[in-house]
């Protein structure tokens, strides 16, 4: 049977005819699953050509193990879906486990772009809404009654909607609630008035052309010895695939598809503006207004400012010294001055701040890295409190300055945005805010007192245009 899957109907109206032309009649009181299934590989799946892993992690907080795998079956067997089989690697109480992992794609007949999915718009229970009425479509509704979709069949729809809800309800979802936190409600706002300049498309492609260098990208493989060892993928370059990805993410957010997470380990909000390349910020748009860069310097090195003075004497030369550096925004020239004053080798100078902080700050105890002998050297009490401030758990430091840099930017700035300045545009990318220029005063001083009321000093703050110019 040939069915086309833009008839009008929603993505996944031709499930009722597949199951009944197939014998398979009793899978119609799991329609709602069969299109949550599909439409999780529908969200993530970008083209025809490429596979999409679904967690059945997720799966399963909805839909029993048995069922899941039943699902997965008959779209294979209907020709909806076609799966692509890998083994993965991880890392799991210090031993390698290989775990066999399956991705998914829709055939060719029933992949939708994202912009054409974007033409129809899909409510809570996968059925095509008019956007004007908010009522189904006759044609789609008789569709549904020809198949034997009775109040039964809607009902358990709704309930399985309704379980769907629950189980997908992140802390995101509860601090949007909170009156008392009104900062999370206001970068919701803001974040749909976002848009992206069309240019954007046609730059990306001409970069690709020039062969566009990007950064250096860690990557992960096992040696002989069965463990998991991290390298750096250099000498990169704008490739086709990376180019599709790109223009993706920006599809998604011109298409207003978001998603947000703040997770209580750290608070950092993380969403699409957080994940885009960087290369990219400069085609965000509000209302053709001019869009600023604030980011704070060396924030990390300045945050740890905090646990310095908590244990050390601000008379100290060696304290002195450390913060001057950290607050006016010189801490990793001066850094990598003094390394290699010390003698020791910078093995990769583009990602040498990286490195750094890695070896110094977050590293374990275990091993003295060159750049931290080199670094307790001139700092040796400094260097003694990030020991003791890791204490049994080296992630311990790095996870506690992102919750202060989180308390400060988010919790403090944009608090004080939302309660003061509740309509005007402005983003967090983690340590960093996008914001209308006629803002950007009001908003860098509000970033310096935050951290001066916090830490007790003024840290430098970076200001950079984000408009396009060819």
């Amino acid at each position: 049977m040939e069915t086309n899957v833009n008839n009008g109907y929603s993505f996944f109206s031709f499930l009722p005819v597949l199951f009944k032309e197939n014998g398979l009649e009793k899978e119609i009181r799991h329609l709602a699953k069969y299109e949550y299934f599909l439409k999780l590989v529908s969200d993530k799946q970008t083209s025809e050509e490429i596979f999409v892993p679904i967690s059945n992690k997720i799966l399963r907080k909805v839909i029993r193990q048995e069922l899941i795998t039943r699902i997965k079956n008959n779209l294979f067997h209907l020709g909806i879906i076609e799966c692509n089989f890998r083994k993965r690697f991880e890392k799991r109480n210090g031993k390698i486990i290989g775990k066999e992992s399956y991705s998914y794609r829709l055939t060719k007949q029933y992949f939708v772009p994202i912009n054409s999915k974007m033409q129809s718009s899909i409510n809570g229970d996968g059925l095509e809404v008019n956007q004007t009425t908010g009522t189904l479509s006759s044609s789609l509704s008789a569709l549904y009654n020809r198949y034997g979709l009775d109040k039964k069949v809607e009902r358990a729809r709704k309930k399985f909607q309704e379980k769907v809800s629950i189980a997908l309800r992140t802390r995101w979802h509860d601090l949007m609630g909170l009156q008392q936190k009104p900062e999370y409600n206001f970068i919701y706002r803001n974040t749909f008035k976002v848009g992206i300049n069309p240019e954007a498309f046609s730059w990306i492609d001409d970069e690709v052309k020039r062969n566009r260098p990007l950064k250096d990208s860690t990557g992960e493989f096992i040696n002989s010895k069965g463990e998991i060892r991290i390298y750096m993928k250099r000498n990169r370059t704008l490739t086709p695939k990376i180019a599709q990805e790109w223009k993706d993410h920006l599809q998604r957010i011109q298409n207003k598809d978001f998603q947000f997470n703040c997770p209580s380990s750290v608070n950092r909000v993380f969403y699409n503006i957080t994940s885009m390349p960087g290369e990219l910020r400069k085609f965000l748009c509000y209302k053709n207004q001019e869009l600023v860069y604030l980011d704070y310097s060396n924030f990390q090195p300045l945050l740890f400012v905090k646990y310095i003075l908590d244990s050390l004497s601000l008379d100290s030369e060696e304290v002195s010294k450390y913060i001057a550096w950290a607050s006016e925004g010189r801490f990793y020239k001066e850094v990598k001055k003094m390394i290699i004053e010390s003698n020791v080798k910078i093995t990769d100078e583009v990602n040498f701040k990286t490195d750094f902080f890695a070896r110094v700050f977050f590293s374990s105890e275990k091993r003295k890295y060159k750049y931290r002998t080199a670094f307790a050297h001139t700092f040796p009490n400094v260097s003694r409190v990030i020991t003791e401030t890791k204490g049994q758990n080296h992630k311990s430091l790095a996870v506690s300055l992102q919750r202060m840099e989180a308390e400060i930017v988010i919790n403090t700035v944009f608090h004080q945005l939302a309660q003061k300045y509740s309509n005007c545009f402005a983003l967090p990318v983690h340590d960093a805010i996008i914001c209308e220029a006629s803002m950007k005063e009001i908003i860098l001083n509000l970033m310096i007192e935050a951290v001066r009321n916090k830490i007790g000093c003024m840290p430098d703050v970076k200001v950079e245009p984000l408009n396009f110019e060819r």
